[in-house]
């Protein structure tokens, strides 16, 4: 983690040209990782593998509940908004009342 880190400095440090670095860096480290990845499921047994049909349903799910949060957030921002303005007429109010 500390060489990670030393490039992250770095990048961060040089700036434009060290976000060129980190990203050559990072790209040199992506086809290390897949092999590791390729091997490590190489080594479960195809019975213990997740089926096609039990990822695509996690998968499913894990996007329905992306979605579910997108639409609380959006009702939740709009909820502020009305407050929001509940507050700012309640002020209004009080400073039209003080003059």
């Amino acid at each position: 983690m500390s060489a990670f880190r030393t490039v992250v400095d770095d990048a961060a440090f040089c700036g434009p040209a060290g976000e060129f670095v980190l990203a050559r860096e990072t790209r040199s480290a992506i086809p290390a990782l897949r092999s590791a990845q390729a091997s490590a499921l190489a080594r479960l047994p195809a019975r213990q593998r997740a089926s096609d049909a039990s990822l695509r349903v996690r998968l499913r799910a894990a996007l329905d509940e992306g979605q579910r949060q997108r639409e609380e957030i959006a009702w939740t921002h709009e909820e502020l908004a009305l407050a929001h303005g509940r507050v700012r007429e309640l002020e209004l109010d009080r400073r039209v009342r003080r003059t």
